[in-house]
């Protein structure tokens, strides 16, 4: 994720567009004519959808709280996965807590957050 942020008029949205260009990445969403504040591309060579796994799992964790056991967590990540891939690629156990061990950390109080 990268933000750009500055005034008016100093060229973000042309560096947004050409970035996005030079990595060959794909509008996710729909394009609005008006004004172009929210840049969501696919990469062409990304396995799987990790952000969108990330934003479903903030809505997962804030209505229905965290879960019991980081294993019961993988299960969880690996279930969104199951329903929600393109390629029916799902990511292994081991790479999914990978991913999640330092998340599942600081939901637990073992790290400090930031």
């Amino acid at each position: 994720m990268v933000f750009l942020v500055g005034g008016a008029g100093n060229g973000k949205s042309r560096l947004a567009a050409e970035v996005v260009q030079s990595v060959n990445g794909r509008r996710k969403g729909p394009h609005y004519a008006f004004a172009q504040r929210n840049y969501e591309f696919e990469l062409p060579n990304a396995r799987y959808d990790w952000e969108s796994m990330y934003a479903w799992l903030t809505w997962h964790l804030f209505e229905k709280g965290v879960p019991p056991s980081q294993s019961a967590l993988i299960a969880l990540v690996q279930d969104w996965f199951v329903q929600n891939s393109r390629t029916g690629e799902v990511p292994d156990e081991s790479t999914i807590r990978k991913r999640l061990i330092p998340l599942w950390r600081k939901l637990r109080g073992e790290e400090p957050v930031g």
